[in-house]
């Protein structure tokens, strides 16, 4: 009697994971009564190595080595040899995700660059805790990932990159830490409104993030003490002022991982006000007053430097100034006219003078009695201040050589006589 051998089949070979616990088994026996497996490699059976359908528990160093050959052998074989058949379990990676390092960018963004990697899968996904998109799409690795609002108010975003393709592995997954410090802000104060006349004008520019700033000017003034002073005046040229207005840029400097930013702010410089006293003017003292003709765009006042007055008042541009005797005996006077209604502006004003001539005197000298007889009475006239005289009469004679001469004489006539 010949009885058929023992047949050992330890079953297909099997292509597992790494991160497997365990590889389940499926051996069969014909004619022997049982079988023990063995392992080329340091794992372990359970629940041991005489159940068929026990299971492997691959060591660090079978997982290492990628593959571990497992041998069935019959047992029990009453006459026959004992039989043994191997399969092959091979122990593929697990998929490792690497999301690269955390990040820290500015608020102002537009996308953030990344530069995820898989190892053993064929690919991987993004998704993000909050609500941005990624570009082009989210399985790309190095997509960038374009933040929303709500991102960069929350102040960081956690990006989560999960494998895909991963075989006969689990998914693994891997998180990048966006972190968004806030973008500068920049004030360059409210626009300011000043008069042409000013030395400098004071500033009052702001940043917040960055660590400072720089003035520029539209025009060619100059910043004192410098250009990266925030509170720092500013000296309008003479261009500016005959421009009328310049614009200042406040841009931040100190950024950080954020881009620069600017405020404007603009000056307007108005007119200087405008004062003319008008012309100097010579009058007599015997003038009831000089005529002023001033002129002021905005309104103006009239001083003196004596003791006149001004008629109607000194706020009539076209006033009279009615010189006091102390005016006339010192003979000249100045007259200021002091610009009103100025606005931003200093006070402005104008002088002119008014020189005051004495009145002519006439001195016909004493009266004369002379006889009836004379022939011819002899004058002595004199004058002050004016450059001359003429003689008239109340009688009918005829002065000699004529009536402009101050020392003629008068010839009297019969009718005089």
């Amino acid at each position: 009697t010949i009885s058929p051998a023992p047949i050992a089949n330890a079953s297909v070979d099997q292509t597992v994971c790494a991160d497997i616990t365990s590889v389940t088994l499926n051996g069969s026996v014909i004619t022997a009564t049982g079988g023990n497996w063995t392992t080329a490699g340091t794992g372990a059976f359970s629940p041991n190595n005489s159940a068929l359908n026990a299971t492997y528990i691959p060591s660090d160093a079978d997982t290492t080595a990628g593959t571990v050959t497992l041998t069935l052998t019959t047992t029990g074989n009453s006459l026959c040899q004992p039989y043994s058949d191997q399969m092959i379990v091979t122990i593929s990676p697990a998929p490792i995700a690497n999301a690269s390092v955390d990040q820290t960018v500015c608020a102002d963004i537009a996308a953030v660059p990344l530069n995820g990697s898989v190892i053993t899968a064929t690919g991987g996904a993004w998704t993000t805790s909050g609500n941005g998109t990624f570009s082009p799409d989210n399985n790309t690795l190095n997509a960038s990932y374009v933040p929303s609002t709500a991102d960069t108010l929350a102040g960081s975003v956690t990006l989560t990159l999960t494998t895909t393709g991963n075989g006969t592995c689990n998914l693994y997954t891997d998180d990048v830490l966006i972190t968004f410090t806030p973008a500068p802000t920049v004030n360059a104060g409210t626009d300011i409104t000043t008069c042409q006349d000013i030395a400098s004008i004071p500033l009052s520019g702001s940043v917040v993030t960055a660590t400072g700033a720089t003035w520029t000017t539209s025009g060619t003034g100059v910043f004192n003490p410098n250009a990266n002073t925030l509170t720092a005046s500013y000296i309008p040229s003479a261009a500016d002022t005959a421009a009328g207005n310049v614009t200042l840029t406040l841009t931040t400097t100190g950024n950080g991982l954020c881009n620069a930013y600017s405020d404007d702010v603009t000056i307007f410089l108005t007119d200087i006000p405008d004062v003319n006293a008008g012309v100097n003017q010579t009058l007599c003292a015997d003038a009831t007053g000089a005529f002023l003709t001033g002129s002021a765009a905005t309104g103006g006042t009239w001083a003196t430097s004596g003791t006149g007055t001004f008629s109607p008042d000194n706020s009539t541009l076209g006033a009279t100034y009615i010189p006091s005797d102390a005016d006339t005996t010192a003979g000249t006077v100045t007259l200021t006219l002091i610009t009103t209604g100025n606005g931003l502006c200093q006070p402005y004003s104008d002088q002119m003078t008014v020189t005051i001539s004495p009145a002519p005197i006439a001195n016909a000298s004493v009266d004369q009695t002379v006889c009836a007889d004379i022939a011819a009475v002899p004058l002595n006239g004199s004058v002050i201040t004016a450059t001359g005289g003429t003689w008239t009469t109340s009688g009918s004679g005829t002065f000699s050589p004529d009536n402009n001469t101050l020392n003629a004489s008068y010839v009297p006539t019969t009718a005089d006589t």
